[in-house]
């Protein structure tokens, strides 16, 4: 299939089809018509002639003689070409025969009695009406080089006659009317691409109104740029779902900048955490073995924080994260190795309430988990309070004695860069307890907050607990 240029918009496309359409109607509507038209003129010229032959054939008619003629007879060449018929029986064949019909009169010898008009053709089909009754014989012949529709019919007591009528008042009848309909199928043609290119022009405004905008936006990439039309048809709708792609596109771009500065704000307490310590073995060079190797150690831990926040960002930011590997492990382990990574970078009291549980996991993931709710923890309780870190029925779970959680927020905090207005300059990415909901989502576990029995919030999740 041929497909248009591209230069050729909507509007255009839709002319042309309408043209097309309009002008495909057209040609078929004359096709029929002409056709229709052309078989009834022909049965109306057929039952005149036969009508007409019939007068003659059954006796309505003078008293024609049945011998001589104006030609000689056919098997008779030597015959002489003397008219024995009268101008008065040419007369009364006219009169029977309307003045716009050709008459031909032959006797049963096939010898023309009587020829009214031009002389008609008598051919080997027409002998077998000489002596008897056939069905009528009813086609079109040429007489010096005119058309004309002829009948031949058996006359009673021998002979036959011969009807014709001209076809060149009927073919030009029918090439005027051909004319006329092709006339009116160019000019339907053109009426409907008018129609189709205006009917285009106003369908397609609004959609060229949102294509310049969506181009404005593609130049000057202003994802704050309205595109939404005050329309409520599917165009309409259709600037509805542009309008809410650049405000997810918007929020997005917003997310990631402000993923960069937080993961900057992240990253910046281990690095100088270890440039210190990096800095400290440098100058102390009869430091005590026992305080190098806890330097050192120190040195270890906040690089192992900085892969950490490092592999974080990048799980939450680009989904890179590989499936789990699980295992059966003890939560209450799991918390354990959090809580080791926690106390080598604070003193903050810790109360352990850790029942021993089995779970299928991944310990990794469930580590990381348990140390965000930890650090989340830490991060809103007030200097010197402890808290509680919690396992029970496949439960791990950290209260704290913090200002606690707000019950409109708590739907949101395991949302992906969600901070509240009150932690917009708090320290912070806003991943740690999105991490939270998809590990236990991996595990086929739930988050959930609520209210510490003291104050605060106790925030956790929960993962299926092996049966013993």
């Amino acid at each position: 299939m041929v497909s248009l240029p591209r230069r050729f918009g909507l509007g255009a496309r839709l002319a042309l089809a309408f043209a097309l359409l309009a002008g495909l109607t057209a040609l078929v509507t004359a096709g029929v018509s002409a056709y229709s038209t052309s078989r009834q003129v022909n049965a109306d010229v057929d039952r005149f002639l036969e009508n007409r032959s019939l007068d003659i054939a059954e006796g309505r008619r003078a008293d024609f003689p049945r011998s001589g003629g104006n030609r000689p007879a056919r098997n008779n060449p030597s015959r002489p070409q003397a008219l024995s018929a009268t101008s008065e029986v040419v007369n009364d064949i006219r009169s029977l025969v309307d003045s716009d019909a050709e008459v031909q009169l032959l006797s049963k010898d096939g010898d023309v009695v009587v020829a009214a008009g031009v002389a008609l053709p008598f051919e080997a089909s027409d002998e077998k009406f000489l002596e008897r009754f056939e069905p009528v014989l009813l086609r079109t012949v040429e007489v010096a080089g005119e058309e004309y529709r002829m009948i031949t019919r058996h006359v009673e007591g021998g002979g036959a006659v011969q009807v014709a009528q001209s076809l060149s008042t009927t073919n030009a009848l029918l090439g005027d009317l051909r004319s006329e309909l092709l006339l009116v199928g160019v000019s339907m043609s053109g009426l409907a691409a008018l129609l189709g290119w205006g009917i285009a022009q106003t369908t397609t405004r609004p959609l060229r109104k949102l294509t310049r905008t969506i181009e404005t936006v593609a130049a000057t990439e202003d994802l704050s740029t309205p595109v939404l039309l005050d329309r409520s048809d599917e165009i309409g709708r259709l600037s509805e779902e542009f309008d809410s792609l650049l405000k997810t596109l918007r929020s997005s771009r917003d997310q990631q900048q402000r993923l960069i500065q937080d993961a900057a704000h992240e990253l910046r307490t281990p690095l100088t955490s270890v440039r210190a310590n990096i800095d400290f073995l440098g100058m102390a060079s009869d430091l005590d073995e026992g305080v190098r190797r806890m330097t050192l150690a120190s040195i270890k831990a906040e690089l192992g924080e900085l892969s950490a926040v490092l592999a974080e960002v990048v799980e939450l930011a680009t989904e890179s994260r590989g499936a789990a590997s699980f295992e059966n492990i003890d939560l209450a382990a799991v918390a354990e190795a959090a809580l080791a990574q926690f106390e080598l970078r604070s003193a903050r009291p810790v109360v352990r309430n850790l029942t021993p549980c089995m779970v299928a996991g991944d310990h990794g993931a469930l580590t990381r988990a348990a140390q965000n709710l930890i650090g989340n923890a830490d991060k809103y309780s007030p200097e010197g309070l402890s808290i509680t870190v919690s396992v029970l029925n496949g439960s791990l779970f950290v209260s704290d004695d913090g200002p606690g959680i707000a019950v409109g927020e708590r739907d949101r905090i395991f949302d992906r860069f969600y901070r509240s207005d009150r932690d917009r300059s708090a320290p912070g990415s806003g991943l740690g307890l999105a991490i939270v909901a998809k590990a236990a989502a991996e595990h086929a576990g739930r988050v959930w907050v609520r209210e510490a029995e003291g104050g605060g919030a106790e925030v956790g999740f929960t993962v299926p607990e092996l049966k013993a």
